[in-house]
């Protein structure tokens, strides 16, 4: 009989500690019993002895049919987010290439013809004063004069006496007046001829200091023309290297695109996997751990302080123009004046005050 009470003891001391709970156990025999519980840093196979809130409250999250911790997946998912905008860059830039080349050789063009456009003006002044000087140099000097002769000059004394046989009788003449007479001619041709000869030298040296200074300026002109043509043929040259160095240097590839387009599609595949783990994860979980959703995307405090900052010195230049053109236009600026996205701006803000609620340390 006692072999038979022996037999049921320990069944029955089991039976009561299952009715009991493990409250009336030695605390050694209980943590000897009791599972291991999953650390925060441990990944337990999704479906495990955990439920979804209790590897929330442990910083877990879902991902690839693994619970990881939340700020290892986050960490992650911002150094998938960062060579994204590069490889996306990288891959259109050789699809944009023909456009890029097309616009890049308006604008050389437009740069040289801006350039030519000055060299231009300068060597058609020039040709105008080569037009004009050469018209002052075919002018011929003016014909020098020849002077008046003096008339034979007479006796200055003495007389002749001669007989006229018309009138039969004898005359005589005195040379005196005669030559005085020729004096106050010649004096008078003399005063001519000298008048003439002033008027010549006159007349000469203008003509030659005409045709100096546009000699002067018709060869600052040629050297103008020389200098301005090479300056041209100097800008032609530099457009058509310009123009080569840009076509050789965007020929598009059209084996990059290919190569960069599996690391896109692998890139965007695993940021998308990442943000629907974080997007299941309750919000107040991703608060506390300073992970804030924005339009579909994932931030850092930091990183939403920065787009409010951005957004703040963009409405400070919005407001500082609608000032600009209010005073342009002689009106006052607009009581009602509203910053267009400071719905955003208010938001983001208040973004940042729920995750420094929920972890004042994490988020401030």
């Amino acid at each position: 009989m006692k072999r038979d009470c022996k037999r049921w003891v320990v069944p029955v001391f089991v039976m009561l500690l299952g009715a009991g709970g493990l409250g009336l156990m030695p605390a050694a025999f209980a943590a000897a019993a009791a599972p291991p519980a999953p650390t925060a840093t441990s990944a337990a196979p999704a479906g495990g002895a955990l439920t979804d809130a209790q590897h929330y409250a442990l910083g877990e999250v879902q991902f690839n049919k693994k619970w990881v911790p939340i700020d290892t997946l986050f960490k992650d998912y911002q150094a998938a987010r960062r060579p994204l905008k590069d490889l996306s860059d990288q891959g259109e830039a050789p699809r944009r290439t023909p456009d890029q080349v097309s616009e890049a050789l308006n604008r050389a063009k437009v740069e040289s013809n801006a350039q030519e456009k000055d060299v231009r003006a300068e060597l058609n002044k020039a040709r105008d004063v080569q037009i004009q000087t050469s018209r002052v140099l075919a002018v011929p000097p003016p014909q020098k004069p020849a002077p008046q002769p003096f008339p034979p000059e007479p006796p200055a004394t003495g007389t002749v006496s001669y007989y006229n046989r018309v009138t039969n009788t004898t005359r005589t003449i005195d040379y005196a007046p005669i030559h005085a007479a020729w004096e106050r001619q010649r004096d008078a041709i003399a005063k001519t001829n000298q008048e003439v000869k002033d008027a010549y030298n006159k007349a000469l040296a203008e003509h030659e200091q005409k045709h100096n200074e546009a000699q002067q300026k018709r060869d600052a002109a040629t050297a103008t023309i020389k200098e301005c043509g090479e300056k041209l043929a100097q800008i032609a040259a530099d457009l058509k290297t310009k123009q080569r160095e840009i076509q050789a240097g965007a020929v598009p590839s059209a084996e990059e695109p290919q190569k960069l387009d599996p690391q896109l599609a692998d890139l965007r595949l695993k940021i998308e996997a990442m943000t629907t783990a974080l997007g299941r994860a309750p919000e107040d979980l991703r608060l506390k751990h300073g992970i804030l959703e924005w339009k579909g995307v994932f931030y850092s405090p930091d990183e939403i302080r920065q787009l409010v900052s951005d957004l703040e010195a963009d409405a400070a230049k919005a407001q500082e123009k609608a000032k600009a053109d209010a005073a342009d236009a002689h009106l006052p600026t607009p009581e009602t004046w509203r910053y267009a996205q400071q719905e955003d701006m208010d938001a983001l803000k208040g973004l940042l005050d729920k995750a420094k609620a929920a972890a004042p340390g994490a988020a401030s």
